[in-house]
């Protein structure tokens, strides 16, 4: 189970630069041990939302994978090959600002507006209209909310 660093969500705003300013307290909320640099990827599944962790949480994540993963295997280097997808270092500027790298700024070309929203151990990254989208076809019912709900806070 994660921690729980990150929190609460935010709509920020992209420079012409791709550049994005961290709200505040999730640059407080940054561990130490991170030194201000994020590994920053694409979600597994989706082309158009990004995640940002502290740097040596992710370095233990992949470190895990490597120590059992068969490299012969190609089930194993196509999940490697997802999971890397998009992946680049960031560091948070003296600004409190990441770059966004270009290999992934194609998520953002339409949409200068960035639904920032901490969730436990990582930061997600979405374009607001393709969150306001997502929200109005995908939207749960108040039932599956309730169920799904009673489900997850039952494994406490």
């Amino acid at each position: 189970m994660s921690q729980l660093i990150f929190k609460n969500e935010y709509v920020c705003k992209l420079d012409d630069r791709f550049r994005l300013k961290l709200p505040i307290e999730l640059k407080r909320a940054l561990p130490v041990e991170c030194n201000m640099k994020l590994a920053l990827y694409r979600r597994m599944g989706s082309k158009e939302i990004l995640h940002l962790k502290p740097i040596h949480l992710w370095d233990k994540e992949i470190e895990l994978i490597m120590q059992n993963m068969n490299q012969f295997s190609p089930a194993h280097s196509r999940f490697m090959d997802t999971v890397m997808s998009g992946f680049k270092e960031v560091d948070v500027d003296s600004a409190d600002r990441i770059q966004i790298p270009a290999s992934v700024a194609d998520i953002f070309a339409n949409d200068k507006e960035v639904i920032v929203r901490g969730q436990g151990d990582y930061i997600v990254l979405q374009s607001k209209k393709m969150r306001d989208d997502a929200l109005d076809t995908n939207a749960m019912t108040e039932e599956e909310i309730e169920l799904l709900s009673a489900i997850l806070l039952k494994k406490q």
